[in-house]
């Protein structure tokens, strides 16, 4: 019963509004000449033709100060992007066929106490695409590991998004199994 009591008060109230609205007239606007005027009344602007080139404007990320490269890895080149100093942080773009660019320039605040390393994976943005190649998780992992190697960084902190969030997590269960193994196998030299 409360809430059919609500919700007629509800679409009570809207109703008043609509009413004084409409009859105050202060659904309408005034134009530059000081005239109100409707929605009816307003002119459109229809171009006399139609656009079919895409204006050339530089990307926002080339403003920014950035060290731009492309890494070989595994016969392929990836492009990379790093700015700032401090505790290397990569961040992992999602989606087969994104690019990193989405995440300018929101980590660009960190680059003041980070190193931020941006990278377009395998077949993505800016690096390399080979049409006759298989698109594996494996690979994208192997590509990360080294991407690492190659900008000689000991530790580092994954940010993944969306897919690059489970490449993240895929990294990490590698980096523990591989521990895990280590432990294993150390204990096993003690139980000699």
């Amino acid at each position: 019963m409360k809430t059919k009591l609500t919700y007629f008060v509800t679409l009570f109230t809207i109703l008043i509004f609509f009413l004084v609205s409409f009859k105050n007239d202060s659904y309408k606007n005034v134009n530059p000449n000081g005239e109100k005027d409707s929605a009816v009344d307003r002119i459109v602007d229809i171009q006399d033709k139609i656009i079919w080139e895409i204006p050339k404007v530089n990307r926002f990320y080339d403003e920014l100060d950035l060290v731009k490269k492309r890494n070989s890895f595994e016969n392929t080149q990836l492009y990379v992007e790093v700015e700032g100093q401090g505790l290397p942080i990569v961040v992992i773009h999602g989606g087969s066929g994104a690019t990193h660019h989405y995440f300018h320039p929101g980590f660009s605040v960190l680059a003041k106490d980070f190193k931020i390393i941006y990278y377009d994976q395998r077949g993505c943005g800016l690096s390399d695409f080979t049409v006759d190649e298989n698109y594996l998780v494996d690979q994208a992992i192997r590509d990360i590991n080294n991407l690492k190697k190659a900008l000689g960084i000991k530790k580092w902190i994954i940010c993944g998004h969306s897919f690059g969030g489970f490449l993240a997590q895929c990294i990490k269960q590698q980096t523990l199994l591989k521990r895990r193994n280590n432990y294993e196998m150390k204990n096993s030299y003690l139980n000699l």
